[in-house]
């Protein structure tokens, strides 16, 4: 039997129950405890692609490509918006081991050099060397030549002296402190063997070029003869009687141009067909370096704009006294490959049909 508590130990208001009765239903009147509200969900991060593209290009070896995208990844990430920071890392750490690996297999790998060299560098007797050791003015053979990417492979070649049959020729090494893609390459070497759009052998040369293994090291600008084997340096095969349309100055004359680049010039008491009467150069409203120009218009724009100025310049000249019977009016104006490298000249020239003429085709 439960003995009921004390009443001085007890709310008097409050009435009695034994302990084991259950707790009162709660009042109708009390609210019931409010349901927590969901937190608000926060969209989940998109993964960048070009974290993703780093990853892949430095996971296969394509380190010129994988750096730069892993450093431009990283700089986008830095806004917070998504995510791959580990993505470029790990492309970052996956293009250091294929450089290392690379050093470590053309170290181990590379045979000994058997090539001599005189006080000057210049090559005395052949031997093998690797392609990216060939310097300014060496000859070689021993390749195999992609027409596809004009890119030279790392590897082996036999150098030898340029009296020597030989098919390739490093015409340049230009150091480089960003990585460059094969046309800004070809573009930077288009600019070193300007010279050569005088070579007797010009129409059969292709660029071979050597890209620097890592993002930093030296553009080697070579020269492949596709129409078989040479024994003499490209230099010995500019033809200086050859000239360059923008050589060309007012009075020049002329036979029919063979190519868009070099004019063969004759004395103008020979017969020839073309005079040149003006020359100019295209503005662009700015400087700028080789390489950089703005993209060029499309031919008929430049032909336009040729056959206005050459047009108003003709009439000045020939205000006085009336043009030869036949006399037409011509222009040339940059190639593609000219523009490349910073070659804006445009010659207007006199042109005559039917047979050559001898003397001057402007007044005198």
């Amino acid at each position: 039997m439960t003995t009921p508590p004390n009443a001085d130990d007890v709310d008097r208001n409050r009435p009695w129950a034994p302990p084991d009765a259950l707790a009162p239903p709660p009042s109708p009147e009390a609210p019931a405890p409010a349901a927590s509200e969901p937190a608000e969900s926060t969209p989940a991060r998109r993964t960048d692609r070009t974290a993703v593209v780093a990853l892949v290009t430095g996971l296969i070896g394509l380190v010129p490509l994988a750096v730069p995208f892993a450093v431009a990844a990283l700089v986008r990430l830095r806004r917070g918006t998504r995510k791959g920071a580990a993505l470029a890392v790990t492309a970052l750490a996956a293009s250091l081991a294929w450089t290392a690996a690379g050093t470590i297999v053309v170290v181990v790998v590379a045979p000994e050099s058997t090539l001599e060299r005189d006080a000057a560098g210049t090559i005395t007797a052949g031997g093998t060397a690797l392609f990216s050791d060939l310097r300014e003015g060496d000859c070689f053979t021993g390749y195999r030549y992609d027409y596809a990417t004009r890119i030279a492979r790392p590897a082996t070649v036999r150098a030898v002296p340029c009296a020597e049959v030989h098919t390739g020729e490093v015409i340049a090494r230009v150091f480089q402190t960003f990585p460059l893609g094969i046309d800004e390459a070809l573009s930077l070497c288009r600019g070193k063997t300007t010279y050569l759009r005088k070579s007797r052998v010009r129409t059969r040369l292709e660029p071979y070029i050597g890209l620097p293994r890592t993002s930093r090291g030296d553009v080697i600008c070579a020269m492949h003869h596709a129409g078989g084997e040479l024994t003499t340096p490209l230099a010995d095969t500019v033809d200086t009687s050859l000239t360059a349309y923008q050589e060309l100055t007012p009075g020049t004359c002329f036979d029919r141009r063979a190519d868009k680049t070099i004019i063969p010039t004759v004395p103008c008491g020979e017969p020839h067909w073309s005079e040149v009467f003006a020359t100019y150069e295209l503005s662009l409203g700015g400087t700028y370096a080789p390489g950089t120009l703005p993209p060029r218009p499309a031919d008929d724009v430049l032909r336009l704009g040729a056959e206005r100025r050459c047009t108003a310049e003709a009439r000045r000249m020939f205000k006085r006294v009336p043009p030869k019977p036949g006399v037409e009016i011509g222009a040339i104006w940059p190639t593609p490959e000219d523009w490349e490298i910073g070659i804006l000249t445009v010659v207007c020239y006199l042109d005559v049909t039917g047979p050559g003429l001898v003397g001057p085709l402007t007044p005198q």
